[in-house]
């Protein structure tokens, strides 16, 4: 006789999938990482529903249900903004839910971060990009989706220089967090080259 909450979670899943699709289909300012699977050119959000827990026995209704979810801003994006339409469409989903009671906990680990393109860490980083990897003056300058202490940093230390350095290989990017996860070798090379490079070049 009682709530199950993993049923009545389904509705919230559901305004949350709907939300997912128009939070996906915002374009950044920022070119993207070329990859032929890529929505655009330009860096769109990532809107994931990772984790789903609840119950603890088959034979007992689940008490409570916890959902885990990943939702990465862009530079261009404004945070209580997010957080808000997170929040609306949880209320939105609560309204077709029999749950007794919704709660919603955020996190916020990464902040996005930007990095100057013409400092001169970054100019000099680009000098080894193209010796070590042959690039010409018109490789392109692009976002990831990744995560990085340095937003944390940059908030701490604004006037800090941040350096972006290395170039990754289709294999190493789409073994990112799946099956058989790895680096490819050449690209460890690569990189210490690079390194070795802005260390040593004037």
């Amino acid at each position: 006789m009682g709530v199950n909450a993993v049923e009545e979670i389904v509705p919230i899943l559901d305004e949350l999938k709907a939300l997912k699709a128009e939070e996906e289909a915002f374009s950044s300012r920022y070119p993207a990482y070329p990859h032929p699977d890529a929505p655009c050119e330009r860096m769109t959000p990532m809107f994931n529903l990772n984790i789903i827990e609840g119950g603890i026995k088959t034979n007992i209704v689940p008490a409570e249900c916890r959902l885990v979810l990943d939702r990465r801003y862009l530079p261009d994006e404004d945070l209580e903004a997010v957080e808000a339409r997170i929040r609306e469409a949880l209320d939105r989903g609560r309204e077709h839910s029999k749950a007794l009671e919704v709660r919603a906990d955020f996190r916020h680990i990464y902040r996005p971060v930007v990095m100057d393109e013409d400092s001169p860490g970054n100019v000099k980083a680009r000098k080894a990009l193209m010796e070590v990897h042959g690039f010409g003056e018109e490789f392109p300058l692009v976002g990831i989706a990744g995560s990085t202490d340095m937003g944390d940093v940059q908030e701490v230390l604004p006037d800090i220089e941040l350096i972006g350095m290395g170039a990754f290989s289709p294999l190493t990017l789409d073994k990112a967090h799946a099956v058989d996860e790895c680096v490819g070798i050449n690209d460890l090379l690569a990189l210490a080259k690079q390194i070795v490079y802005f260390l040593t070049v004037p």
